[in-house]
């Protein structure tokens, strides 16, 4: 039996065998392993901001009914989007992914799908991941990566009139592909 006025040390002295999540449950609430977001007749421009690590992240395929789809292939890697649409009709989409602590998550992978017909500006702050990206087939203003220990293999399609790319990374294989 313990007493509110029993110290959380001599309780969990009482208790050596007490097992501390540091995990709030409230912070998975909202998430899963498929997230989209539904495009809109109006939107021509959306900004991406992903953030995630400790996966496998495959963005190549394109999705005509949705302006942005992400599946992860764990039960134990979280996926969370959310959407604000401006008054131009610009769309700003924030992608997040975790794991529980202490869960392992090895080998999953996500698998980015974005709306070809969209001009986009993609944002991808991930520690340590494996990105395969063929972005030929979208129109990309702007890329900006920052990646820690990762393995970046990249292809490139036509540019806007402009295509901005910026990739700041720690010890990373780096590879891209651009058209000619």
């Amino acid at each position: 039996i313990m007493t509110p006025n029993q110290s959380l040390l001599s309780r969990i002295m009482d208790h050596k065998n007490l097992n501390i999540d540091l995990d709030n449950d409230e912070d998975f609430t909202g998430t899963s392993n498929f997230v989209s977001a539904k495009k809109t007749l109006n939107t021509t421009h959306a900004t991406a901001n992903i953030d995630l690590g400790a996966t496998q992240i495959k963005l190549k395929d394109t999705s005509d009914n949705y302006l942005f789809e992400a599946a992860n292939s764990s039960n134990n890697y979280f996926l969370s989007l959310n959407s604000e649409t401006a008054k131009d009709s610009s769309v700003t989409l924030n992608l997040n992914g975790k794991t529980k602590k202490g869960i392992n998550s090895k080998g999953n992978a996500t698998v980015i799908k974005l709306n070809k017909n969209i001009i986009w500006d993609l944002n991808l702050d991930v520690g340590a991941a494996d990105i395969q990206a063929d972005l030929s087939n979208f129109k990309l203003r702007n890329l900006s990566i920052d990646a820690g220990a990762s393995n970046l293999d990249l292809k490139l399609g036509y540019p806007q009139m402009l295509t901005n790319i910026n990739i700041d990374a720690g010890a990373s294989s780096i590879q891209i592909a651009i058209p000619r």
